[in-house]
């Protein structure tokens, strides 16, 4: 027999979002792609090496667009806290209580029942799943952008940094990395959802 899904993931699958979580959720979103995308062509400062000016000013806007989508995410953090009627932090960490790990391993027994099948659950099927993996993208995008701005105050204009800024510089590297795989797997599994006629990305803008 299937465990039944929690009263509070089902209605949070249902919710509509506020305009507010809308545009911070979409701040957010603009604010990372363009950050990822601005490290492809940018330079650190470095004592000594000779940077070019694309590569000086994409690190600029790197430094200004990280810090401004720093602020966005504490923002954003502060109103899913405090807002009412639409998914709370707590559904975006369903496994931090019984009732959510219940669902999310029903939801895991799920999708692998789909996967063999070579199909694909419906959103609504694996919510909780769905909701873990967006609670971790999350977690990795917090700590790109705080590791990011503790390099950026532990760094002086010629490149210079203290010791516990170049291991910061690591785990900024790293978790960038992983926010690249998110964002791709985040997308890419829209995209599917949407061509199967389930609205993914209509319900995004309404």
């Amino acid at each position: 027999m299937n465990e039944p899904i929690p009263t509070s993931i089902e209605t949070a699958s249902l919710s509509v979002h506020s305009l507010p979580s809308r545009l911070l959720h979409m701040g957010m979103a603009v604010g990372v792609i363009l950050q990822l995308l601005l490290s492809l062509g940018m330079e650190l400062p470095r004592p000594g090496a000779v940077r070019s000016t694309l590569e000086s000013l994409a690190f600029t806007l790197h430094e200004v667009v990280g810090l401004l989508t720093l602020g966005l995410i504490v923002v954003w953090l502060l109103w899913l806290v405090l807002r009412r009627n639409e998914p709370s932090l707590s559904d975006l960490y369903p496994w931090t209580g019984h009732a959510g790990r219940v669902a999310l391993s029903l939801a895991v027994r799920t999708a692998l029942r789909h996967a063999k099948r070579g199909e694909l659950a419906a959103d609504e099927e694996i919510r909780p799943l769905v909701k873990t993996v967006h609670g971790l993208g999350i977690v990795c995008i917090a700590l790109m952008a705080v590791s990011g701005a503790l390099v950026w105050l532990g760094m002086d204009a010629n490149g210079n940094m203290t010791t516990w800024a170049h291991l910061l510089l690591d785990v900024h590297q790293l978790t960038a990395n992983l926010v690249w795989l998110f964002i791709a797997g985040h997308a890419g599994m829209a995209v599917l959802h949407q061509l199967r006629g389930e609205e993914t990305i209509t319900r995004m803008f309404h």
